[in-house]
């Protein structure tokens, strides 16, 4: 371990609670006369990484107290000190299921098909506070936006909190022959995250103990391309998404910058998606085909535009534009949607970048508060009451601090890097 990053929350190696092999059917045996709890296809995730670890120092979902100390403080508690953690994560149930359990009850985790996935030795049985828990989240009130809606349409009204045991996550056969290239589980979203993560360590060390793994990682990215319509989604092979597919563009195109292979065909059948996600004239693109206009998806539908090629003259890039400039910094605080704008003008460069990170027209005229300028004032000064430790953070993303921290950097960072139309790799060279 000596060579890797120490896992969260002062440990020397991360927490493993996976059930051994040789355990299996004992385990399996053990559980088959246990109360059953179905845990939801998007649970299973978190399921599965409290099991290898990936949640370190979480050995299963939060207690009520651990719960309610991430949404008022983004903390957890581990061996008495705090460690950063912005998304609490406790396992929901229908108001029915919990007037059966009580604490020091084992209950069996099974999957939606009521496949055993795993066990749970409840510490915790408590209410869902949904509105205490979107303004924690999301920081707002208000739930009229996708993370809201999700939670107020759930019907599970109670939460579970314990230890778990988990069946290790099974190998999809489906992956064939790049299925090692995968991080995993069958998340896209963080797939891309990570495969984009190994292709800039190669670019920028050019050792090559990073470049079989990110080629495997774009490899899996090719393999999980939607065959039909060319785009990507949550699992691989599913119908595409334009914001799912824009991070596994971003991640191929920095593949193929740092010199990884990245089939001709892949590109092709991408391009594709966005041709039937441009909306009519031009300019505009949607979340999914048919679908209206937004301007966050339309910053990833240009700036995926870039990247394949498509040079500042073209006439519905140069719209495209003028549509982003009409939600400048300042008027929106959504970063995932400047996060792609500003990719997209950086690109540009000239009038239109300096007019954008600025917020200076090209006449001198104060048009907003600029893209850098405005991001720094959002920065979190450490001077709000009870949170300290958030000082040098951002909010404002549906993520939580840790995505919206990111975003904010990645956006600052950009001017460190060279805009697409000086890089001389074309796709599919």
């Amino acid at each position: 371990m000596s060579d890797l990053i120490v896992p969260h929350g002062g440990l020397q190696e991360p927490i493993n609670r996976n059930v051994p092999a040789e355990e299996a059917a004992d385990f399996r045996a053990r559980a088959a006369s246990l109360p059953r709890v179905v845990v939801s296809e998007a649970d299973l995730s978190t399921l599965y990484r409290l099991g290898d670890g990936g949640l370190s120092p979480l050995t299963g979902p939060m207690d009520r107290e651990a719960f309610q100390r991430v949404l008022d403080e983004e903390v957890i508690v581990h061996d008495g000190k705090k460690y950063a953690w912005t998304i609490p994560l406790s396992f929901p149930i229908e108001e029915e299921q919990a007037k059966t359990l009580k604490a020091g009850q084992t209950v069996a985790l099974v999957n939606p098909r009521n496949e055993l996935v795993g066990s749970l030795e409840i510490r915790d049985v408590f209410p869902w506070d949904k509105a205490h828990y979107v303004r924690g989240v999301y920081g707002t009130e208000r739930f009229d936006h996708p993370g809201g809606r999700m939670t107020e349409r759930d019907s599970r009204t109670h939460l579970l909190g314990g230890e778990v045991r988990v069946l290790p996550h099974p190998k999809n056969p489906e992956y064939g022959r790049v299925k090692d290239g995968s991080f995993g589980a069958n998340e896209m979203y963080a797939h891309a995250l990570a495969a984009r993560t190994l292709c800039d360590a190669y670019a920028l060390t050019k050792d090559d103990k990073w470049k079989g793994p990110a080629q495997k990682a774009l490899d899996f990215v090719v393999e999980a391309q939607d065959p039909v319509g060319g785009g990507w989604r949550y699992q691989p092979k599913q119908p595409g998404d334009l914001s799912v597919t824009g991070w596994q563009f971003a991640a191929l195109k920095r593949g193929q910058l740092a010199g990884l292979v990245v089939p001709r065909n892949t590109w092709k059948m991408a391009e594709k998606f966005f041709d039937i996600c441009e909306i009519a004239p031009g300019g505009e693109f949607s979340y999914t085909p048919g679908a209206g206009a937004s301007p966050s998806m339309t910053a990833v539908g240009l700036l995926c535009r870039q990247y394949t090629g498509v040079g500042p003259k073209n006439p519905s890039l140069q719209k495209g534009v003028r549509n982003l400039k009409a939600h400048p910094p300042g008027m929106t605080g959504n970063l995932y949607y400047l996060y792609y704008a500003n990719q997209v003008m950086y690109n540009f460069q000239g009038d239109i970048w300096r007019s954008w990170d600025t917020g200076v027209s090209a006449e001198g005229e104060r048009i907003h508060p600029g893209m850098r300028n405005w991001l720094l004032n959002q920065q979190d000064k450490g001077d709000g009451t009870g949170h300290p430790h958030q000082m040098g953070s951002w909010s404002g993303s549906q993520g939580g601090r840790i995505m919206a921290t990111s975003l904010s950097l990645l956006i600052l960072e950009q001017v460190k890097r060279q805009p697409l139309n000086r890089h001389k790799a074309a796709i599919g060279e």
